[in-house]
Formats: C-alpha cells, structure tokens, sequence
C-alpha cells in the first residue's frame, strides 16, 4: 500500500530491499550482542533481549542507566510500526471502496484498532502464547496474510493487462 503511492517508481525495488537488509542486519547484530554478553540459556528465556542488554551497559560506571532511552526507543518503534499499520489499512480501504479521500475510515479504522489492543490478550505472556501457538494456523491470519494479497496482486494484474 505504500508503494502506489510512491511517485518515481524506479527506485522501489532497491530502496525496498536495501532497507530489508539493514533491518536484518541490526536485528542480527543486537541479537548476537545479546547472545554473546548473557550466553544463550539467558537469551532463550528473556522476554526482551534487547531490553536486558541496554541494562547492562556500563562505560567506566559513566555511562549507565539508559533503561529509559532504551524505553524510548522501543515505545518510538511501536508507534512507527502502528502508524503504518493503520496507514496501509486506510489506504487499502479507499483503493477498495473507490472513494476519493480517506478522511472517513481514519476514526473507526482507529477505533477498531484501540479496541482490539485492549481485548486481544490481558497480558504479554497471553500475547505471546497467541502469536506464536494459535495465530500462525488461523484461517482468519492465513486469509489475511496470505490469500487476500493473493488475490488483490491477481486483480492488480489483470488490470494492468486490461489497460
């Protein structure tokens, strides 16, 4: 959904793929950093390895404390990922509904949204056992995840023959 609305399309592709792999690579290089400062029976078991890591920094007892930097960080990224969640969701909604503006889906897509993050799991521990042990066979997730693009890719496809 954030591709159509890229003006020079030539530079996609490789904006596309060169942010995948910096995105990969900072994931494996802190998940490494984290593995190789608390050993892997620790990492295995930390709900946030990350977390823990930026609580054990330590520069000659100057730099310490940067918990709530961290905590920045990760309540930043959080919002980013949400807007753009929220973001392809309204877009897909206009495309789908042929409609000129989007003004109209923005608050109940928000809405739905909140009310869905508040009633989903009552904790992490709840929310993790979900994601990892029930979502990944719903049919609800595979038809939204995998089905439905699916079938928006061949529709777009068509199209494009058609014109």
């Amino acid at each position: 959904m954030v591709w159509t609305s890229v003006k020079p399309k030539g530079r996609i592709g490789r904006t596309m793929l060169l942010s995948t792999l910096l995105a990969g690579s900072f994931i494996a290089y802190t998940d490494a950093m984290a593995i190789s400062v608390f050993g892997e029976e620790i990492f295995k078991r930390a709900t946030y390895p990350m977390y823990a890591l930026i609580q054990a920094i330590n520069v000659a007892d100057f730099i310490t404390q940067l918990d709530a930097t961290g905590v920045l960080y990760f309540c930043f990224m959080a919002f980013l990922k949400t807007y753009i969640y929220l973001f392809a969701t309204v877009q897909s909604i206009q495309k789908l509904t042929y409609t000129q503006t989007n003004r109209r889906f923005i608050v109940p897509v928000c809405i739905i949204a909140f009310v869905l993050g508040f009633t989903m799991a009552p904790n992490v521990i709840v929310h993790f056992t979900v994601v990892e042990k029930i979502v990944p066979y719903s049919p609800i997730y595979l038809s939204l995840m995998i089905f439905v693009p699916m079938v928006l890719m061949a529709v777009s496809w068509m199209r494009r023959k058609q014109a």
